[in-house]
């Protein structure tokens, strides 16, 4: 493994786009990229952690070739960002309406959706000068639709590929949309604290 070089990374969250084929609204999509590209440091990676937009229409969910607010959102980023990017999804992506809030009855088919139309797995690792920056879905555990998605929690699978990424020891950033707590329910399993704890030193940052 080589030593880790200097990284400057930028982390994005909750974004919210509330635009549509009928409304692109494109001028606030480009105010929001040319803040980013405006930053005044060289960035080598930019972390978005979901919540990118404020829901996902349930009759688009089976075909992410139709026009979204999603598709909308990563074209722009795509073609606008002068830096390279990685994503992942919060718990507003689960959402098939936010008024009257109506959470999915498929998390799975929905994460399948966003990484469709992204071309991105939710959950990914990449490395960038010998630093590893991981993405993960917090939608994935027991506790996914408790008090409408706003109680992060994670799969045993997640947990154990997790502990792969960690075992050689490169420095690594977890990056994920809920902020770490305690209050949602765990797997018999490992947890995320038990993951980390077993790999000491590793994790940098959260």
């Amino acid at each position: 493994i080589e030593p880790p070089g200097l990284v400057r990374f930028v982390h994005v969250s909750d974004i919210h786009y509330g635009g549509s084929p009928e409304d692109p609204r494109a001028d606030w999509l480009k105010s929001r990229t040319d803040r980013i590209n405006g930053i005044d440091f060289d960035a080598d990676l930019i972390l978005i952690t979901g919540d990118v937009v404020n829901s996902v229409p349930i009759e688009i969910e089976n075909d992410p070739s139709k026009p979204s607010g999603l598709g909308l959102l990563v074209e722009a980023l795509d073609a606008d960002l002068e830096v390279p990017y990685v994503i992942t999804i919060g718990n507003h992506e689960h959402y098939d309406s936010e008024e009257p809030l109506i959470v999915t009855e498929d998390a799975p088919a929905r994460a399948a959706w966003f990484e469709a139309v992204t071309g991105q797995p939710v959950d990914q690792a990449v490395v960038v000068n010998g630093v590893r920056f991981i993405t993960l879905n917090s939608m994935r555990g027991p506790a996914w639709n408790e008090n409408g998605g706003l109680l992060g929690s994670f799969s045993a699978d997640q947990m154990t590929w997790l502990g792969e990424e960690l075992s050689d020891g490169r420095p690594s950033f977890l990056f994920f949309h809920h902020p770490p707590q305690t209050l949602a329910s765990a797997p018999a399993e490992e947890s995320l604290c038990a993951v980390m704890q077993a790999k000491p030193g590793v994790v940098k940052g959260i």
